[in-house]
């Protein structure tokens, strides 16, 4: 039995018939799509349950929550810009404080939509089915061009080599000839144009850097940071949504006023404190109980029933003409 495509929806069974001493073997193939028609093995079955019932409260844990649908649908995060790539992308280039972030569509292996509302360990598990650390690597301008060039070359075919990516933006030519695809000057990094001979710290997978899915021309850069110092994937997302619980179990409104009285109360012999006036009341320079937190690499916070939450969007990082 061979593994076919993807999520095992498909195997192929391969018989070898060796007819005697000095004759070639004989080999027949056959392509089984693993749909409702194929009956289920009952023991099979049993096994599998008693772990899905001891795994099930685990799956369900909420680790954060979302303001919207997070598109992971292979149709989208393998032809074109996902807010979920955006989201994902942007957590690793502030975990490894590269100029940009480009990881494979393929990384993203749910293949669904992940409603607005909280996001669990489930969600998280089903989109990120393997460990993968992200390493930093050393790459030119002009090997960034090739590289995005590669991600698009099989556009509208649904390969995982299509690019997710975070702090860099381009367009794209569908109906260019392959590895002519990237509109000249529309590659952005950091809001500049992209410098050919420039070295950029860029983020991604081993799998990437390794030259896989056609990626060959990030083979030959300098690794700056190796995949056992990187950070992994699903760890990184996790800590961003700790992040995120952290914010929304501090209360700054008692700590802040707290810290603001007592600065008042040292700071009044001071001169400068008359320009506030003698009668200020305590209370008038009160900050809010809530602030926004505009931090790079946040995929649009937002407040969502006074809570942190996240909000990612499509912002026209890859854009088609």
């Amino acid at each position: 039995m061979v593994k076919s495509g993807t999520d095992f929806r498909d195997l192929t069974k391969v018989d070898v018939i060796l007819p005697g001493p000095g004759q070639k073997p004989k080999i027949t193939w056959q392509r089984i799509t693993m749909d409702s028609t194929v009956p289920q093995d009952p023991e099979t079955e049993e096994l599998v349950n008693s772990f899905m019932g001891k795994m099930a409260s685990r799956m369900s844990e909420t680790i954060g929550h979302s303001a919207q649908d997070l598109d992971g649908r292979f149709n989208t995060v393998r032809t074109k810009e996902s807010n979920l790539g955006n989201f994902i992308c942007d957590i690793l280039r502030k975990a490894t404080d590269a100029d940009m972030v480009l990881i494979n569509g393929g990384t993203f292996r749910s293949d669904a939509i992940h409603s607005a509302g909280p996001f669990t360990l489930g969600d998280l598990l089903s989109i990120m089915t393997m460990v993968d650390p992200i390493l930093v690597i050393e790459a030119t301008g002009e090997q960034i061009l090739q590289g995005l060039e590669n991600g698009v070359s099989m556009y509208p075919k649904l390969e995982g080599r299509f690019p997710q990516v975070a702090g860099i933006s381009f367009m794209f030519d569908p109906d260019a000839p392959p590895r002519q695809r990237i509109m000249s000057g529309s590659i952005l990094v950091g809001g500049e144009p992209l410098d050919m001979k420039r070295k950029y710290r860029l983020g991604t997978k081993g799998y990437v850097a390794e030259g896989k899915d056609g990626y060959d021309v990030f083979k030959s850069c300098q690794v700056l940071v190796d995949d056992e110092a990187g950070p992994v994937i699903p760890t990184a997302i996790r800590n961003h949504f700790k992040y995120l619980e952290v914010l929304n179990k501090w209360d700054p409104n008692a700590r802040i006023q707290k810290f603001a009285r007592i600065w008042r109360k040292n700071a009044s012999k001071d001169k400068k404190l008359n320009e506030l006036g003698d009668g200020a009341k305590e209370d008038e320079h009160e900050l809010p109980a809530r602030h926004a937190v505009p931090r790079e690499g946040d995929s649009s916070t937002c407040l969502m029933d006074g809570q942190y939450c996240i909000n990612p969007a499509v912002d026209g990082r890859i854009m088609m003409v």
